[in-house]
């Protein structure tokens, strides 16, 4: 399964970023994958590859690098079919 995250500014103009990584939890058992680091894919694209996800919701959370000493993170709810 690919991961494509698109990033972009309140403006919804292209956030160009240093880095991505993700994480993903599973919301009812608590289980938490470990981080994968995304690769970039076009402008303002980046993608990761999960091997294996069981259905249900999860939380996938990208932690985005714009500099040295620019990091944040986000969450939002996902749900796998």
């Amino acid at each position: 399964m690919d991961i494509v995250i698109q990033l972009q500014s309140v403006d919804e103009m292209p956030l160009r970023a240093k880095g991505v990584s993700v994480t993903l939890s599973d919301t009812e058992t608590g289980q938490k994958l470990p981080t994968m680091v995304a690769s970039r894919s076009g402008e303002d694209g980046w993608q990761v590859k999960v091997v294996s996800l069981s259905a249900g919701k999860w939380m996938l959370g990208p932690d985005i690098s714009i500099s040295d000493a620019n990091e944040f993170g986000v969450e939002s709810p996902i749900l796998i079919k």
